[in-house]
């Protein structure tokens, strides 16, 4: 019987960066333009909160739903400056990264077979997150003579 993680394909985007990264560790210069890795460093507020949490002893697990006072920050942030309804920071569920954050929806919401139609090109791990989940992934192929852009 195969397993459904024997299915989970390595996706061509990650193919490109590991490759461009052993390149790059070889000294190589290399302009990545293969993923949304940012081209700037970590904003100095941001180190300087990750340096006090390290310092701070904070390396322990968190609430599972992320640690409250983040919750709250959140909360506050997408209510008053992107103008989103939200029911209040327990509504928020902080995840270690799109990726994880789409499984959870995708888990939450897909039933056995369910087709997601999904851009295409697109980034192929979102497909593969529906399969684990136990959807179907649809593409729909974009063409930009057809002013998809």
């Amino acid at each position: 019987m195969i397993n459904v993680i024997d299915q989970v394909s390595l996706g061509a985007i990650v193919q490109v960066r590991d490759h461009l990264l052993e390149q790059q560790t070889r000294g190589r210069k290399v302009l990545r333009l293969e993923s949304g890795d940012p081209a700037f460093n970590i904003p100095v507020h941001v180190r300087e909160a990750m340096e006090n949490a390290l310092r701070d002893g904070l390396t322990h697990y968190a609430a599972s739903t992320g640690i409250p006072s983040l919750r709250e920050g959140i909360y506050h942030k997408v209510t008053s400056e992107n103008g989103l309804k939200v029911l209040g920071a327990n509504s928020i569920i902080v995840t270690n990264g799109d990726l994880h954050g789409l499984y959870i929806l995708f888990r939450a919401l897909l039933g056995p077979g369910d087709e997601v139609i999904l851009p295409d090109p697109m980034w192929t791990e979102v497909g593969e997150n529906i399969r684990l989940a136990g959807g179907a992934p649809v593409p729909v192929w974009l063409r930009s003579k057809a002013k998809y852009q």
